[in-house]
């Protein structure tokens, strides 16, 4: 059976900043694999807001160095869906989602990725989709 690439939600940047080795295994493998890691820029963005200059520093070299790493933007047709599904879990729920989380699951049904993330992700995401912790 192939890898699965994998997507990196907002969660699993802040594990990855932190030391993870969870983190550092998945990426690790992926690399051997030659399979995608997909960041999605909402993501990044919130990891960048969340987090001290420093501490973002891992993160940077990741997204310089790494063999890899895809940095997925939003398109005006992304755009839409990630801010109408969100805007239904929030009626639905009533919570607001993060955005970056509503990104995330969007890219990994798109790319048939596991989603590395420490959130609930069941209304995002169709049952027995492939999920791991960071």
């Amino acid at each position: 059976m192939e890898p699965l690439p994998y997507v990196l939600d907002t969660t699993a940047l802040h594990a990855y900043c932190h030391g993870s080795l969870r983190l550092g295994h998945i990426l690790t493998e992926a690399a051997e694999s030659a399979v995608h890691v997909y960041l999605p820029v909402l993501c990044l963005t919130e990891t960048h807001r969340d987090l001290a200059y420093a501490e973002t520093t891992p993160l940077r070299v990741l997204t310089a160095t790494v063999p890899g790493i895809m940095q997925v933007a939003l398109d005006p047709v992304d755009a839409a869906y990630v801010g109408s599904a969100a805007r239904h879990l929030e009626e639905k729920s009533g919570r607001r989602p993060r955005l970056g989380l509503v990104q995330a699951a969007h890219l990994a049904m798109r790319h048939a990725a596991v989603l590395v993330t420490d959130s609930e992700v069941t209304e995002l995401l169709p049952y027995g989709w492939p999920t791991e912790q960071p």
